[in-house]
């Protein structure tokens, strides 16, 4: 059985949090988002019956600051789900090389909302 990793919960807001998990020598941080669409190309789907869940990569370049100024984020990944014909994004998670300071995180939250063409909530 493995060692359970170390589990961290931020709030930034009344509904959304964000949730760093350390795995031990990466991090996870998942952050809670919510827009009633998906505005995402490329991406895997994989469903069950009529619900789906949306997958979408991305990798950033060494020095592209687009989303945050963080060099140890190695991945971004962007969740969604869709039921019938309803798309909904939920989740921005972000793997990391190190560990994130509270203002890496705050960063991670509000870069998340960027990423899905929102601002802090407000879609």
């Amino acid at each position: 059985m493995s060692k359970p990793g170390i589990v961290s919960e931020y709030y930034f807001s009344d509904h959304y949090r964000v949730i760093v998990v350390e795995e031990g020598d990466s991090y996870i941080v998942s952050v809670d988002v919510y827009r009633s669409k998906w505005i995402f190309t490329d991406y895997t789907e994989k469903c069950v019956e009529n619900t789906c869940l949306l997958l979408k990569e991305l990798s950033p370049e060494p020095g592209d600051n687009r989303y945050v100024d963080l060099d140890s984020v190695s991945k971004i990944i962007i969740i969604g789900v869709k039921v019938d014909d309803n798309y909904e994004t939920i989740n921005v998670k972000w793997v990391l090389r190190k560990k994130p300071t509270y203002s890496d995180i705050e960063s991670l939250y509000e870069a998340s909302w960027r990423i899905i063409g929102c601002h802090r909530g407000d879609c």
